[in-house]
């Protein structure tokens, strides 16, 4: 490759910039390096350690060479050694080669759908206790609702913890923590400064251990079918998981926001298109009212369609970072060990030669088109894709069958629906919407915001 492409160099600054603004709107920042320098750019021409490569073909380059383009999702952050934030973080996303495997191999049984299948009970009882509070009429942050309702359906499946007050204190940590994780100042000052966001952020991975080491300890020897107790009580041929092992596996397995997102960007786009509202609550309305049942997560076809084309226009991890391993000649161009590579799902889905007409909320696509795990991958791709995908599909699937035979949701007029990036991509500002009755005729008012790039909405 003769030229090395990328955005002006500023001196001083450099990639610094860069990396602002990537933090700021991590998905305008990747769609507007490809839309201007193509499929493999730098953010600093005059600085190689950041690179971002684009598109089907080069997300099979990167990831079915896991030996050389390795994960270490943290190692910006400048974790401290043998710390709890470390500990928290050091889960399968982190991991490679033979360690990944081996704590894969022990954590897949819990995952395996005839196991997945036994929470659909405990999916159904805490949306049901969820929506008890909801009242015809209301104007709710939605988002924030499916945020505690997933983190409650999440201790009772993946931890079998049902205090509803103690798991209130746990969602309250586990939010303050993603968002100082993610905030620019604990990236830019990762020091344990009394008063900044990197010094709070270790306080509170504290408090997080300590909790999680409590739960651990009451299912050791205890039969139990939710994840923590088949995790603790599980052997290999090079035993168990340790018990910092299992702190870091059991945090990872707890992290659900990105199905709540999912959720979230779902019911904007079916505000936004009555016809498609229209479709799938008539689909969901032989249901008879009922939840889907666990057998029949697969035969709503139009409600699966639904769900897929929503995670194409706005997947849960909307990009994915790897890390060289060695020096390695990538597409003509030498880079050194330690090389950053960025990739974007989010730029992948918008490509036209693969889905037609990209930005538009299209169900339909999905009775033609078969495209490729490089093509399509909302929930990862090779051997670091998400383990949970079944679970947070049966999950989206259950609850949107039981809301949407309760209520017609309708956005907030004038809200402000932007991207926002915390562990996921998330409505930046929540999502404000009024809970109405299946029969009432809704107009739908103006909203504004940055949604309007991703997606063509009405």
């Amino acid at each position: 490759m003769s030229q090395i492409k990328g955005p002006k160099h500023i001196p001083l600054l450099g990639w610094r910039y860069r990396g602002l603004q990537m933090l700021r709107d991590p998905m305008g920042f990747f769609t507007n390096l490809h839309n201007k320098y193509g499929e493999f750019c730098f953010w600093d021409p005059k600085n190689s350690k950041h690179l971002c490569v684009f598109g089907p073909e080069m997300n099979k380059y990167v990831f079915s060479r896991p030996d050389i383009f390795i994960v270490d999702a943290f190692r910006e952050s400048r974790l401290p050694r043998n710390s709890a934030i470390e500990r928290l973080s050091f889960g399968l996303m982190r991991l490679n080669g033979d360690v990944h495997a081996r704590h894969r191999k022990l954590m897949q049984p819990a995952f395996r759908s005839t196991v997945v299948n036994t929470y659909w009970q405990s999916v159904v009882d805490e949306t049901n206790r969820e929506l008890s509070n909801w009242q015809f009429g209301q104007t709710r942050d939605i988002n924030k609702d499916l945020i505690r309702l997933i983190t409650n359906i999440s201790l009772k499946t993946m931890f079998g913890v049902d205090e509803i007050e103690n798991n209130a204190r746990l969602q309250k940590l586990m939010e303050e923590l993603l968002i100082l994780a993610t905030s620019p100042l604990s990236l830019l000052v990762p020091y344990a400064i009394p008063g900044f966001p990197y010094y709070k952020m270790l306080k509170i991975a504290d408090e997080i251990e300590l909790i999680i080491k409590k739960m651990i300890q009451n299912k050791i020897g205890k039969a139990g079918n939710d994840v923590l107790s088949i995790l603790v009580n599980s052997q290999s041929e090079d035993g168990g998981l340790s018990e910092n092992e299992l702190i870091s596996e059991a945090y990872t397995v707890l992290c659900h926001e990105s199905v709540a997102a999912t959720m979230s960007w779902l019911l904007i786009m079916l505000d936004r298109h009555p016809e498609i509202y229209e479709k799938i609550t008539n689909e969901l309305a032989t249901l008879n009212g009922s939840p889907l049942p666990v057998e029949n997560i697969k035969e709503l076809k139009y409600l699966d369609n639904v769900v897929k084309e929503s995670v194409r226009l706005l997947p849960p991890s909307g990009f994915s970072l790897r890390y060289l391993s060695k020096d390695h000649e990538f597409y003509g161009v030498k880079l050194k060990k330690g090389t950053m590579v960025f990739l974007s799902s989010y730029v992948t889905h918008r490509y036209s030669n693969v889905f037609d007409n990209p930005l538009q909320f299209s169900p339909d696509r999905w009775e033609t088109i078969q495209p490729s795990p490089y093509e399509y991958l909302p929930f990862g791709c090779g051997m670091h894709s998400c383990i949970g995908k079944y679970f947070a599909q049966m999950e989206i699937k259950v609850i949107l069958s039981i809301i949407l035979q309760k209520y017609k949701l309708s956005i907030k007029p004038g809200a402000v629906i932007d991207r926002g990036m915390r562990v996921s991509m998330v409505p930046k500002h929540g999502l404000p919407m009024t809970l109405n009755r299946l029969t009432d005729k809704i107009k739908r008012e103006n909203i504004s915001g940055n949604i309007f790039e991703s997606i063509e909405l009405i």
